[in-house]
């Protein structure tokens, strides 16, 4: 559908006719199928739209449910009026010119909307043509009907845009979901085929069979009924919570200057006094606690690791007293194996073995030979001599030798530690101190608290007005979706129990296949919607893996955004993104 031209004659603030050329025209580089308007406020933007709608759809450009003595007095009141007086125009008209494509053919269809003020009565006419050519002669319900039947009227939440109230889309609320959820099902035809639903029960409720399905017919009306009401229901409860909406960011604003305002008085500071009042405290309790500790460091080890070289020496002579007794240790084991060798080898029985005898002489030279090699070879390297200092245990040269670690490396660490945080909970301690000394009491302040307190109170009182619409919107969501399984029970009953009654069973067949073609087809052209959201939105973000995937939800129409195969919230977008994400 692209847009030619409006004509707007005596219309809101238009005097006469006034005609507008909507028609996009492409360049050699760039398809612009985008019309914007601006002007400053009042020169008749939002007047344009609404012409735009009224035109297309009638009543239903106010809303689903409109009585028609109130569309009469909507229609009279947008008859331009001259601000000086005189005689005032009578009658007014929008005519709207739009390309439309069908099954490949283009077609130029014009709209032209009028009435006019006789009496009491609002005289309505509307007329239609297709290429030149008139289309409907059936009266004005037939041509509102083929005109809702081309042009849904949901559809133009998503191709008209009051750039003041673009913001709801934007937001992540309740709101926007319903109101994403209305539009894409109009742009996907699922309000179609959920009238036809709808019109199905109907159908079935008034059909006349025997008594043994008239009370199901009876309760399958009396739940249609119940169905239209909880709609309406829901749709009075969504304008509720827009104009409290409305209200909230109201008082959230008066909120944000009166807590600007305490600031600049110094409020931040004083509200924050018994704050600081207990920070000072805790750092002294803290500070107090790291003193203690550097006393207990000074009374342990930590005075010997001022003398490392001592320490180190200490060290050395434990380490070289260990290896002298050490090596003590080792040759008394040795020389008591050579006490036994020698005794071995000197004993008649070692002889007595060899097949010739050896004389005494060749035996002892024998042995004085291999007693000399034995002692030759296990010669201790150290100094006999040398005489022992310390003279401790290998249990105490362990513990010694702990603390001397301890004093050269952990102690000294840990008391310079100990004193950086004790010097940076000083230097905290000064600070809380001065900004205290600078803190105004509550008391100078205490109207301007007062105020912001009654503030908060109706805030939180709207908030709690908000919260319970919502609660009551899901209740009735609930009851909604617990009636429609009623009429699904009820349908199904009426289905077994009237298999002989062709009209009914047929009726109830096909709500069964167009409940599966729902399924089906919302399945397939929300996988469709989903692509072309993140290839569009990455598009006009310059970004082209920004958005990774979409996913809409077949029931709310929610959406859920994918980057890095993670879902994120439409919160962590900027708010540009996000107003791109709603365009």
């Amino acid at each position: 559908m692209i847009l030619r031209k409006v004509k707007l004659t005596n219309f809101g603030i238009y005097n006469g006719a006034q005609e507008f050329d909507l028609l996009p025209l492409p360049t050699a580089q760039f398809n612009r199928p985008i019309i914007f308007v601006r002007g400053k406020n009042g020169v008749g933007k939002s007047t344009l739209v609404t012409a735009i709608r009224l035109c297309l759809h009638g009543a239903l450009a106010l809303d689903q449910r409109v009585a028609q003595q109130e569309f009469d007095d909507f229609l009279l009141r947008q008859i331009h009026r001259y601000p000086d007086g005189g005689d005032q125009p009578t009658e007014a008209s929008v005519e709207v010119q739009f390309d439309y494509v069908n099954l490949g053919k283009k077609v130029t269809y014009r709209v032209v909307r009028a009435w006019s003020r006789q009496g009491n009565r609002v005289v309505k006419q509307l007329s239609i043509w297709g290429n030149d050519e008139p289309l409907s002669d059936g009266g004005i319900e037939q041509s509102e009907t083929w005109l809702r039947e081309l042009v849904p009227p949901g559809i133009l939440n998503l191709f008209f845009f009051d750039g003041e109230k673009i913001q709801t889309l934007a937001e992540d609320s309740d709101h926007s979901h319903l109101l994403l959820a209305e539009t894409v099902r109009n742009l996907l035809g699922l309000d179609t085929v959920e009238q036809l639903g709808k019109d199905l029960d109907l159908y079935i409720a008034r059909q006349r069979t025997h008594s043994q399905v008239l009370h199901l017919q009876e309760e399958l009306q009396t739940l249609v009924i119940e169905t239209e009401t909880l709609e309406g229901q829901l749709t009075d409860i969504s304008q509720s919570q827009r104009e409290l909406e409305a209200k909230i960011a109201e008082r959230q604003a008066l909120i944000a200057a009166q807590e600007r305002q305490i600031s600049a008085e110094g409020g931040k500071f004083a509200s924050e006094r018994e704050e600081r009042l207990a920070q000072r405290q805790s750092l002294e309790a803290e500070i107090e606690a790291l003193r203690r500790q550097v006393s207990e460091l000074c009374s342990g080890l930590l005075p010997f690791a001022i003398a490392p070289k001592m320490l180190q020496s200490v060290s050395d002579r434990l380490e070289h007293e260990h290896e002298i007794i050490q090596e003590q240790v080792s040759q008394q084991a040795l020389k008591r194996r050579l006490d036994k060798l020698t005794m071995r080898l000197s004993s008649p029985e070692f002889w007595s073995a060899f097949e010739e005898k050896v004389d005494a002489q060749f035996q002892a030279t024998l042995l004085t030979q291999i007693t000399a090699e034995l002692h030759t070879s296990t010669a201790s390297t150290a100094t006999p001599a040398e005489p022992l200092l310390l003279h401790v245990s290998d249990k105490e040269r362990s513990m010694l030798q702990s603390w001397i670690d301890q004093a050269m490396d952990e102690t000294p660490q840990h008391f310079t530690e100990v004193i950086s945080l004790l010097n940076e909970r000083e230097t905290q301690l000064t600070q809380v101190k001065a900004t205290l000394a600078r803190t105004p009491t509550v008391e100078s302040i205490q109207p301007l608290l007062t105020q912001l307190h009654q503030l908060h109170h109706q805030l939180g009182g709207l908030e709690h007005e908000h919260k319970r619409l919502r609660d009551e919107q899901q209740r009735l969501a609930a009851r909604k979706d617990q009636v429609t399984l009623q009429r699904q029970r009820i349908r199904e009953q009426i289905d077994e129990h009237e298999k002989e009654t062709s009209r009914i069973f047929l009726a109830s067949r096909a709500q069964k296949v167009l409940e599966a073609y729902q399924a089906r087809v919302t399945a397939r052209k929300i996988t469709h919607l989903e692509t072309l959201l993140v290839n569009r939105f990455n598009q006009i973000c310059r970004k082209k893996n920004f958005l990774e995937r979409v996913q809409l939800d077949p029931q709310t129409f929610q959406t859920s955004l994918f980057r890095f195969g993670k879902t994120f919230s439409r919160k962590q977008l900027s708010a540009g993104e996000n107003q791109l994400f709603a365009y």
